[in-house]
């Protein structure tokens, strides 16, 4: 008699949207039942209950393989018994499984655990899930004996292959080396293969901003359609304020205070955590007593769909998107003399080096020394 497989969601009913329950796996042998956790959590109003499977989380795709893995692990282990003509058991299972866990852990597995418990922006978390999806096609990084410098070079020519440049193949190889590190701490790995490997990084592209004349015209811009009337406010908010879209979207009334009264805007990067800290602008102020302090947020892709619609309505030859608009903030506020320091505070920059692009860009260092001269 071979045991029958089950995925028990919530088995003592207390799941809620604001209280997750455990996803397990029921095994049925000979009017026995054991219940093996798949260690994933989720609340009522992310679970399928048709389909059996995560959704509506922005860890779905972990979680969904997580439950996948160990359900490969007992399946795997029953055709182990009926192939070898032992007898099944909840106790022999029960080994199994813990052998498993301990010593045949999976890159691809071990990847998808860490990655679970980090706590990061849905917009990193996407970028990491992209990031296994090339590993996973890829095929060749599967175990942890398959982390080699050889095999990192292979994917370093797939990953170009499929056409990332490359800037985007440097910063996969970083977010790939930073779970090869943990692996390497966690006793997994020796040694990082990426010790000694030099992987080239392309040259960055200037930022694209908008020149202060560029934002007249759009200031003077009248739309027809309500919608590009509201994507016309959210994008110059962004040009006064220098908020990125994550930071745009969270965005309330509370993020504004008072000292010295002048009303600043006060807060914390959502994809960083790090804290920023502006004047609030009078061009911004305006937009927010239009709205009542209640910005009319839409989606990211929608929003940057409209922005082209904006850009093209004006006449501005120039790709708008969220990021433009915190480069026009960052060059408006250098234009005026604003110390770089200050500006990396504004715009919550952890580190002044990615604030001195924009002044090299701008030529900033070079005129403002050669300004002694005269």
């Amino acid at each position: 008699m071979k045991p029958n497989l089950r995925i028990i969601y919530d088995r003592k009913k207390q799941a809620t949207t604001a209280i997750p329950a455990v996803v397990q796996i029921e095994v049925y042998f000979r009017g026995k039942r054991k219940y093996v956790s798949t260690g994933v959590k989720v609340k009522s109003n992310e679970w399928d209950t048709e389909n059996k499977r995560v959704k509506g989380s922005s860890n779905d795709f972990s979680s969904n393989y997580h439950i996948s893995a160990l359900w490969r692990k007992i399946d795997d282990f029953i055709i182990d018994c009926e192939r070898n003509h032992e007898e099944f058991s909840f106790s022999k299972l029960h080994l199994a499984l813990s052998e498993k866990v301990s010593s045949s852990l999976s890159f691809h597995e071990y990847y998808l655990d860490k990655l679970s418990k980090r706590k990061i922006a849905v917009s990193t978390f996407k970028k990491l899930m992209s990031l296994f999806s090339h590993v996973e096609r890829f095929g060749k990084l599967k175990k942890f004996t398959d982390l080699t410098q050889s095999s990192l070079k292979e994917f370093d020519f797939y990953l170009s292959e499929n056409g990332l440049c490359k800037n985007s193949i440097y910063d996969r190889h970083k977010q790939l080396k930073s779970f090869i590190n943990e692996a390497v701490v966690d006793g997994y790995l020796k040694k990082s293969p990426y010790d000694g490997l030099k992987i080239q990084k392309g040259k960055s592209k200037d930022p694209v901003f908008l020149l202060e004349s560029e934002i007249d015209t759009i200031k003077k811009y009248v739309p027809t359609e309500e919608k590009i009337g509201k994507v016309k406010d959210l994008y110059l908010f962004q040009c006064f304020t220098g908020l990125s879209y994550s930071d745009l979207a969270a965005f309330t009334r509370e993020d504004v205070r008072e000292i010295d009264r002048k009303k600043i805007i006060h807060s914390s990067r959502k994809k960083t955590d790090e804290s920023f800290i502006s004047l609030l602008l009078p061009d911004a102020e305006t937009i927010l007593v239009k709205y009542d302090y209640k910005l009319p947020i839409i989606s990211n892709q929608k929003y940057n769909n409209y922005l082209k619609v904006l850009a093209s309505n004006v006449g501005i030859n120039k790709r708008l998107t969220t990021h433009t608009a915190r480069h026009t903030f960052a060059t408006y506020l250098l234009n005026r003399g604003i110390s770089i320091v200050t500006v990396a505070r504004t715009l919550g920059h952890s580190k002044i080096s990615t604030t001195q692009h924009y002044a090299k860009m701008l030529g900033k260092t070079v005129i403002d020394e050669m300004s002694k001269l005269l």
